[in-house]
Parts: structure tokens; C-alpha cells; sequence
């Protein structure tokens, strides 16, 4: 017990600064404290959610609050602590699931859902009158000056309405030509599950964006989530290139797409005050808001609400590239193309 008690008391000393929500409850069932993760409670400093059970083939965490289960060696991991799991169970790493309330998983069943409503982007052409932007098109030198050529596979024209669309799809865009046993071939194109229309003239809104419930309304198409599964579609529609990434590594937070385009392993969320408390207690993630006040407040929020969180340091990247004009990371990219110098690694500049 002590080889899990000692370092679970310095986890605490670090990430709660009340001496109450420092301390530890030890029963029959395990350890009991106040979540590190999430923080517990903010009103009451007696409240104590987190449990490492140890009456189990091999302990584990758990939090009532926000943050779920996870195996020790991960709990510890994340506060840069350690803990060996022993030979003997070493097959017991997981907590396990309680019985869902449906005969599937949710959560899992909603990437199914996804794609089954997910809508061809073949559709989307057709229904909203956009064109595919090439070298040929008038909009090209609008991707050209953003340094946006190499991902025009992203993007769409709205003549109609003078906007770009920045597409959030299943698979990462791309179009390929499926010949078949008689010589003739179909485009087989990427599966859209929402969109954000950037206005490129003078709109009284800038940004309009397009959920996937809104697209398939559009479109003609009936909304029919399975059930249980409505939330987590909603959340996968929202969050751009989502099914893109690898959770279990690094993920990447921008405010737009299109700066989440120049980051390895990104999404992005369409807002600053977009919020997702899932994303917030995700060790995994880390926030590059923009370079303005809005974005830096932001920054400082998160990090003060979420031990987990990182500020990405712009003053030490300004400096770097010369120019504390940058907005954000597609300003960084254009500046560097234009300067001559090379594009940062943006992972370096976390605190």
C-alpha cells in the first residue's frame, strides 16, 4: 500500500492547495481523495470523488466526478509518477464496464454512426452549388497567399454566398479514381460530417458553421442517430478531423481548422468559448489558442482550471520568428514562407 500512497500524497500536495483536499481516506475498498485530474470540487474542499481501488485483482483509478476509470500505471504516469503493476495480474489494466444502458456501446457505436449518415461530398457539391478549388480556379491565389495549396482537398467554394468551405470529414480528404472490370472508373470521394463557411468579402458574420444534423437537413436526408449515440455524433460533427487523430498520443487544440491543418495529430473547435469537458480533463490534449486577448484569457483559464493543461508560450515563439504580429498559427506559417525562415515546431513551445 505504501508504494501507492506515497507517491499519491505528493500528486496531491502538488495539485490541490487546500490541506483538506490534500489529505487521504483509507477503507476496506482503498484510497479515497479529491480528484487531481478534474480538481473535484470547487465550493467544497471536503468532497472527495477519487478512489485507487485496491481490493481488486490489481488497483485501479476511478473518479465519480468527471474523469471515469483508468488503470494506475496511466494515473500515475500522467503526474510523472510511477508504478509497476505486479507480474501476477499484470492482465487486470483496466477497470471493468459497467453494463451500458444499451445493448452496444455508445460511444463506440456513435463512429458508426458517423459514417453510416456521414454525406458524400459528391452531395454536398450539388446541394450547395460549391465548386472544387483548383489551380484553375479564381479562388486558387486565395489558398496560394495563405499557404493553403497543398490541403486544397479541404476546402470548397461557395459562389453563392462568397464564402470558403472548410470541410470536416470521416477520412481525410482525398479523391481516387475506382476502375472497374470493364474499363470505366467512378471518383470515390471523402464523407462529410460538417463544414465551416468563411465569408471572403464583407459578411456581418465571418464564420457560419454547419453541423451534420444541419447538412443532412439541407441535403433532404433524415437525422436518425441511434440511440444513446446522439451526443457523441453531435460532439464527433463538431469537433473538426476528430476521427482523424490518435488519441493515445499528443492531440493538438486550435480555435479554427484551417491553423489545425499545419499541426501534426490536430483538431480544432470553431471558437475559443467552444467547450468540451471531455477535451479539458484529456491529459492527451493541449490548447494553442490564438494570439490575441480573447485566446490568451483562454489559455490562462484552462490552465489554471485543469492541472493537465500547458500555456503555448507566443511571446517565446514572437520572438523567435521575429514578429509579435502574429495572430495565429497560419499568420506564423505565412510569415515564416515569406521571411525565408524555417516553420517552428510547434510542440516546442509549451511550457
Amino acid at each position: 500500500m505504501d508504494k501507492i500512497k506515497e507517491p499519491l500524497q505528493r500528486i496531491l500536495a502538488k495539485s490541490h492547495w487546500h490541506t483538506s483536499k490534500q489529505s487521504i481516506k483509507e477503507n476496506k475498498h482503498g484510497l479515497n481523495f479529491a480528484c487531481p485530474v478534474c480538481g473535484d470540487s470547487d465550493k467544497d474542499t471536503t468532497k472527495k470523488r477519487a478512489w485507487i481501488l485496491t481490493d481488486k485483482a490489481e488497483p485501479y483509478f476511478f473518479c465519480h466526478h468527471e474523469c471515469g476509470g483508468m488503470s494506475l500505471p496511466n494515473f500515475f504516469k500522467h503526474f510523472g509518477e510511477t508504478y509497476e503493476v505486479s507480474e501476477r495480474n499484470d492482465f487486470f489494466l483496466t477497470p471493468v464496464k459497467a453494463k451500458p444502458k444499451w445493448k452496444y456501446d455508445p460511444k463506440q457505436m456513435a463512429l458508426t454512426e458517423i459514417s453510416r449518415l456521414a454525406v458524400p461530398l459528391k452531395t454536398i457539391i450539388e446541394t450547395f452549388g460549391a465548386e472544387r478549388i483548383d489551380e484553375n480556379h479564381p479562388e486558387w491565389n486565395y489558398l496560394v497567399q495563405r499557404n493553403l495549396q497543398d490541403y486544397k482537398d479541404y476546402f470548397l467554394y461557395w459562389p453563392s454566398k462568397h464564402r470558403l468551405i472548410i470541410l470536416n470529414t470521416v477520412e481525410e480528404p482525398y479523391t481516387v479514381r475506382k476502375w472497374n472490370q470493364d474499363g470505366y472508373y467512378t471518383d470515390i470521394d471523402c464523407n462529410v460530417i460538417g463544414f465551416q463557411a468563411r465569408g471572403l468579402g464583407n459578411h456581418q458574420v465571418k464564420y457560419i458553421t454547419y453541423t451534420l444534423e444541419k447538412i443532412r437537413g439541407e441535403c433532404g436526408l433524415d437525422y436518425r442517430p441511434a440511440p444513446g449515440t446522439e451526443d457523441y455524433v453531435k460532439v464527433l460533427s463538431q469537433v473538426f478531423f476528430s476521427t482523424h487523430v490518435d488519441w493515445e498520443d499528443t492531440v493538438l487544440i486550435t480555435e479554427g481548422p484551417i491553423d489545425a491543418l499545419f499541426l501534426e495529430n490536430s483538431i480544432a473547435l470553431t471558437g475559443a468559448s467552444k467547450r468540451h469537458d471531455k477535451i479539458d480533463i484529456n491529459y492527451h490534449c493541449q490548447y494553442i489558442f490564438d494570439n490575441d486577448t480573447t485566446g490568451l484569457e483562454q489559455q490562462k483559464d484552462k490552465a489554471i482550471k485543469y492541472p493537465n493543461k500547458q500555456i503555448f508560450s507566443w511571446k517565446r515563439l514572437c520572438k523567435q520568428i521575429g514578429n509579435s504580429d502574429v495572430k495565429d498559427i497560419n499568420d506564423v506559417v505565412n510569415h515564416c514562407v515569406k521571411s525565408g525562415i524555417p516553420i517552428p515546431k510547434f510542440k516546442e513551445y509549451f511550457l
